[in-house]
This record gives structure tokens, C-alpha cells and sequence, in this order.
């Protein structure tokens, strides 16, 4: 089975090969007032279309912290589910290494580390 997730609650949806636009307005409209800002959710609508994965299992995911190379994790700032890469920034804070899905996030990250590392 696969899912797709929520971009900012990681709410999953069975069998969804992609996030339609039907999800997308319904997670608008859910995620519009957000006040905790888990995730950017502009940018996880981006991140998610440009370097997230969207075939695998939620079993497949491993925690931020812990994702290497070749894993399947997700990213702190936009909450996309993302395939790390050699090319993918890492990020160091509060004694912990991390992977963001593009650049964009990396700095998104480093404006407002405080937002964005009760994530990780």
C-alpha cells in the first residue's frame, strides 16, 4: 500500500499515488490557521511537487534525525516527504544532523532555526 502525506500534519491518505487538487484545498483550508507552524506550508506545497516522493510506505520513513543518504525522510521546514541525496543540504543544530529537501528550506531553516527544530 502506498500514501501520501499531509505536507503539514503528515495526515496520510491510503493508496494515493499523488496530492490531487481536491487534497490540496481541503489541507488549505484545514492547515489556513495554523497558529503552531509546524511546517511552512507554502513551501511544503513546492517542495512536495519538486523533491518529494509520493510511491512508498509509511514504514519506508525514517526519523530526520537519523536519515542518511538513500533514505526516505521528512523535511523539517516544508514537511515534504523527500529521497535524501548527496546533493541535499544538512543542517547542524542543538547537537543534531539533519537533511532539508532543497536549499530553499536550508535557509528558510537558518532564518528561524527556533520555528523550524521541534520538527526535527
Amino acid at each position: 500500500m502506498s500514501v501520501a502525506a499531509c505536507n503539514t500534519c503528515s495526515d496520510t491518505q491510503a493508496e494515493v499515488q499523488s496530492c490531487g487538487k481536491s487534497c490540496s484545498s481541503s489541507c488549505d483550508q484545514k492547515h489556513a490557521n495554523n497558529e503552531e507552524g509546524k511546517f511552512d506550508f507554502a513551501m511544503g506545497s513546492v517542495c512536495q511537487a519538486a523533491c518529494g516522493v509520493s510511491n512508498y510506505e509509511k514504514s519506508d520513513i525514517v526519523d530526520m534525525a537519523m536519515a542518511k543518504v538513500g533514505d526516505i525522510t521528512m523535511c523539517p521546514v516544508s514537511g515534504a516527504i523527500f529521497k535524501v541525496k548527496e546533493s541535499s543540504p544538512i543542517l547542524k543544530h542543538d547537537r543534531k544532523t539533519f537533511h532539508t529537501c532543497c536549499g530553499s528550506c536550508a535557509n528558510k531553516f537558518k532564518e528561524d532555526p527556533d520555528r523550524f527544530y521541534k520538527n526535527v
